[in-house]
């Protein structure tokens, strides 16, 4: 499939508490060059972001309140930080904090960095003014190269730090392509105890995945191949995702992370809710995240056989979901039982469906001719006096479908417009089940 291999780097921040992870989180994601657009019912308390810096993308990972209130055990507690965050990153920010001395924690956790085989930069935070810059030079001893002064909070050498960040990310080697040995790679996400075990079990008629009536009880990720016409299924079950608040210390914060990278290796996930719970916040910022990656979603709502159909007809709850997931009205929405087996048997032809759609390509001529269409029934609205003119437009990407159009003033239309334009697009070709990504680049009339 489509971009497989080419999956963005992860770039997590680590250290001991007060250093400032957060603040230098949250001043990337608000300097970031990347133009993504609010979703409906997505959170920004989350712990990780899409950021772009230079043409350069990655995921950032913050893990700030990972050892929050446990002085009395923070010595192994950033240990353990240390160590499940390298299992799942590509690169580190080691924070330290300028004008402090090097504490027994930094220590620790620089050893351990030391004896990894990944790469890192040490950034020393808090260097507010010219004087704690210059007192950054004690955190050479820790043997983790030159530190690099920044203030999150002012703004204070962030843009120099990125710049070098990326330089340093570009010469990861990449990994070797693995043999392709399946045709389709589908990630199950979802809360803690909506079933997806459940469902991987009845799906896979392996029973490998340990099912409980715990919330939380998948701490690894499970997998299982299932064989659909003459494809070959993935299938990955994940950590439950709760809201960022309530995530524990240690493992299930890693725990969240290795659900966040199936979602990134997937090329389509199945979004499992809990029929006897409605609409979750939690579960529509799933979505919008699923859409943010470019990723196929199906909606499974699970638990079906618990709800009353006289008090609560498909119909009237599909027509909820639909109001609630507007923001992926795309989604095709399946209603299943685990426990009873009903239309689990329908998933696989979905997810085929959805991975066939994710390749459909429209040849340029059509696309132009449909932009044509679609410009002179209804042109983009006039701003400060001029109407932007779409020029030329083609499909520039599969999986999922990209589509680029040329105009003389693209920063001029306006989002509800590209949405109208992907509507359109949806039209012209059965695109169910997969998000459309619309690039505006600028081209000068003649």
């Amino acid at each position: 499939m489509s971009g497989k291999n080419n999956k963005k780097p992860i770039v997590t921040i680590v250290g001991r508490p007060n250093v400032g992870k957060s603040s230098l989180f949250n001043r990337i994601i608000g300097q970031r060059t990347a133009i993504t657009s609010d979703v409906a019912g997505t959170t920004r308390d989350r712990i990780y972001e899409d950021v772009e810096w230079k043409n350069t993308s990655f995921m950032l990972v913050d893990t700030a309140g990972i050892d929050k209130d446990i002085e009395g055990e923070l010595a192994e507690n950033i240990q353990d930080q240390i160590n499940f965050a390298l299992d799942e990153a590509d690169f580190f920010i080691f924070m330290v904090e300028a004008g402090t001395e090097i504490t027994i924690e930094d220590e620790k956790a620089a050893q351990i960095l030391r004896k990894k085989k990944k790469p890192y930069i040490l950034v020393a935070n808090k260097a507010d003014n010219q004087e704690l810059e210059n007192s950054i030079v004690n955190f050479y001893k820790l043997g983790l190269g030159e530190p690099i002064g920044v203030s999150s909070i002012h703004g204070r050498g962030v843009g120099d730090f990125l710049d070098l960040l990326v330089q340093k990310i570009k010469k990861i080697p990449g990994k070797p392509i693995e043999p392709k040995t399946t045709d389709i790679v589908v990630a199950l996400l979802g809360r803690p105890n909506v079933g997806k075990s459940s469902i991987l079990n009845k799906l896979s008629g392996q029973g490998i995945a340990i099912v409980s009536e715990v919330p939380g009880t998948t701490r690894d990720v499970n997998e299982a191949i299932i064989k659909k016409d003459d494809k070959k299924i993935l299938l990955i079950d994940t950590a439950g995702i709760r809201k960022s608040g309530k995530i524990e210390t240690g493992i299930e914060k890693y725990s969240v992370l290795r659900s966040l990278k199936a979602a990134e290796r997937a090329d389509i996930v199945l979004l499992v809710l809990d029929a006897t719970e409605g609409a979750v916040a939690k579960d529509l910022s799933i979505a919008g995240m699923v859409k943010e990656m470019g990723k196929g979603l199906i909606i499974v709502v699970n638990k079906w056989d618990a709800i009353e159909k006289d008090e609560q007809p498909m119909d009237q709850y599909l027509a909820m979901l639909r109001d609630k997931y507007d923001f992926v009205s795309w989604s095709p929405v399946i209603f299943v039982s685990a426990l009873t087996g009903k239309n689990l048997d329908k998933i696989g032809s979905l997810i085929e469906s959805v991975s066939e759609n994710r390749e459909i390509k429209i040849q340029t001529s059509k696309v132009n001719n449909l932009i044509e269409k679609i410009t002179t029934k209804r042109p983009p609205g006039i701003k400060r006096g001029t109407r932007p003119k779409i020029f030329y437009a083609t499909q520039t990407g599969t999986a999922p479908p990209e589509f680029t159009l040329f105009c003389n003033y693209p920063e001029y239309i306006h989002f509800s417009y590209i949405r109208y334009l992907e509507n359109s697009f949806r039209k012209e070709a059965d695109f169910t089940g997969t998000p459309i990504k619309i690039v505006l680049k600028k081209r000068q009339s003649k």
